[in-house]
């Protein structure tokens, strides 16, 4: 590495060639900045979280609707098919808060932007539609065919 070319000029580099919303991280990675970051795993949070509210609030619905209807109900099976459906929902939208808690982390610890595999920056077009996003798309797709 050349004396004085180190992070603080390659910090520098990018936001003089127009890279406004992005920064460097210590291993040189380009980032999506902190700020858009937060704002956009906030607003998703609070997405997931009206999701369950509304979800629970529903299943709540439902079992005072069933309740009330009482044993006329010809269809036994399903109340039960609409709880099922509801707690694999609720199931889902948990899980994507935990990824949410990930992606926090990460913002915390740096690595927000980069895959959690690879260390790839994961492209800002991707995080903007899933702010949670771990892997870069090519790897999303890999992994999904391992399984």
């Amino acid at each position: 590495m050349v004396p004085g070319r180190g992070r603080r000029h390659r910090l520098w580099a990018t936001l003089r060639h127009g890279a406004p919303w992005r920064s460097i991280n210590e291993k040189g990675h380009s980032l999506m900045d902190i700020d858009r970051a937060k704002q956009l795993l906030a607003a998703e949070r609070e997405r997931i979280v009206d999701l369950l509210t509304s979800s629970a609030k529903g299943r709540v619905e439902d079992n005072e609707a069933e309740r009330d209807a009482g044993d006329g109900d010809a269809d036994g099976a399903q109340p039960l098919e609409h709880e099922s459906l509801g707690i694999a929902v609720e199931s889902s939208l948990r899980e994507r808060l935990a990824a949410l808690d990930r992606a926090d982390e990460r913002v915390t610890n740096g690595t927000y932007g980069l895959s959690v595999e690879s260390g790839a920056a994961i492209p800002d077009d991707r995080l903007a539609v899933d702010p949670a996003a771990e892997l870069t798309v090519a790897e999303a797709a890999k992994n999904k065919y391992r399984h």
